[in-house]
């Protein structure tokens, strides 16, 4: 990847956990609408927040492990246990939001970090090997997705 196109990179994963910020700025504290669930296949808008703060944490580990180890197992996880492990149903999403831009700095300062080596590091997943630089690409996807949902979530009109 060239850097023009990793500078752009890091000034996304940067300023999304502000977007997200922005897009729930205006859903009151205790709002039902934390806990709506349009679909209820997906999260509601207190379990996204609470979603995205865990990720967080575990992008960054998996990303300090293929920096620091020899392509390193990365743990697979599945997300329903997660969000029982996590209480994510009961998590306060002002926390949640918080952890996530706190974290997401210290994450994008640790990409800022790499030279162009370290970024092609990679780690072993359950479907193959993955870099640092694939693993960053699909942090920012894995923002965009919830980003579109928040944003669909939000246009729900809430019942009655």
């Amino acid at each position: 990847m060239y850097q023009y196109t990793r500078d752009y990179l890091m000034n996304a994963l940067a300023g999304n956990p502000e977007v997200v910020a922005f897009l729930l700025c205006d859903v009151p504290g205790g709002s039902s609408a934390w806990d709506r669930h349009p679909d209820p296949e997906r999260f509601s808008l207190r379990e996204i927040t609470a979603h995205l703060a865990v990720w967080e944490g575990i992008f960054a580990d998996r990303m300090t492990m293929m920096r620091d180890q020899h392509e390193p197992a990365l743990q697979q996880y599945r997300e329903e246990e997660l969000a029982v492990v996590h209480a994510y149903a009961n998590s306060d999403p002002a926390d949640n939001l918080s952890w996530f831009g706190q974290n997401r700095a210290k994450l994008v300062e640790t990409l800022r970090g790499l030279d162009a080596a370290q970024w092609q590091r990679s780690g072993k997943r359950g479907m193959g090997p993955m870099t640092i630089e694939e693993q960053a690409v699909l942090v920012l996807a894995h923002d965009g997705y919830h980003i579109q949902q928040i944003l669909q979530w939000l246009e729900v009109p809430a019942a009655g």
